[in-house]
């Protein structure tokens, strides 16, 4: 098990890792959902955990980089490795950290071989990331979310005929799916 806790009102830190003396933390945390996606073709890519599980909460797979340090070349190619087909919607915190992270990701996404099916998705004007946006925007945030979200033509038509394709995180530690 993992647990990053955030001090809501911190004296130094803003993070703490109680397991870290342990193991080594994952970098990479994957959600499983208890239905199909809505867009089994799309898979969000956040900054943490929290925003992750918001997106799959307004059913769409989706995956935690538990950083934006963590957006390097090495995670870049298992994004690559782990989901061949979908499009990487990259959706970091509109925080300067965030938007070069975001930045970063989607060049060396490009430059590991998935430059036509990697985008950022903008948020809402005022909203830090996914979790405020869909407290902000109560009921609206699915629709909302879905407007935002690229469209991918046939492609996405045919792999969702062909139905979601096999979930990575089934292959990981049990549990979490936590890499």
């Amino acid at each position: 098990m993992y647990a990053q806790l955030r001090y809501l009102h911190p004296l130094q830190q803003r993070w703490v890792n109680p397991s870290r003396h342990l193991a080594s933390s994952p970098h990479l945390a994957c959600i499983r959902l208890a239905e199909p996606p809505r867009r089994p073709a799309l898979l969000i890519v956040t900054e943490g955990m929290t925003d992750a599980l918001t997106a799959a909460d307004a059913g769409y797979s989706a995956v935690a980089l538990l950083g934006a340090g963590l957006a390097d070349a090495t995670m870049a190619s298992t994004l690559v490795q782990r989901w061949p087909t979908q499009h990487l919607v990259i959706a970091f915190d509109a925080g300067s950290t965030g938007r070069r992270a975001s930045s970063q990701l989607i060049k060396l996404l490009g430059e590991a071989g998935a430059a036509r099916r990697a985008s950022a998705l903008e948020l809402p004007e005022g909203v830090d990331d996914l979790n405020e946006w869909c407290r902000t925007a109560d009921r609206g945030f699915r629709s909302e979310l879905s407007q935002r979200l690229p469209r991918l033509g046939p492609v996405e038509q045919e792999l969702g005929l062909r139905g979601p394709p096999a979930d990575p995180a089934r292959s990981l530690d049990r549990g979490m799916g936590l890499t």
